[in-house]
């Protein structure tokens, strides 16, 4: 993540990313119904971020934004 590029997590498995500084948000396909309660991209250029839900929901992607 950065300052312009984001996501966002909630209810029904949503995840939204964003690369314009939340002017224009993008649904995501996390493959899951439970809800979403979080989200990181530790360090800067590994290109995986992390979600966790209900359930212990645990999603990873490496495909995420730069």
């Amino acid at each position: 993540m950065s300052a312009t590029n984001c996501y966002a997590v909630g209810d029904a498995g949503t995840i939204l990313s964003t690369a314009n500084s939340g002017a224009g948000w993008t649904a995501q396909s996390p493959g899951t119904d439970n809800a979403l309660y979080g989200v990181s991209c530790p360090g800067t250029g590994t290109g995986t971020c992390y979600a966790s839900g209900a359930n212990a929901t645990i999603l990873a992607s490496a495909s995420v934004i730069p």
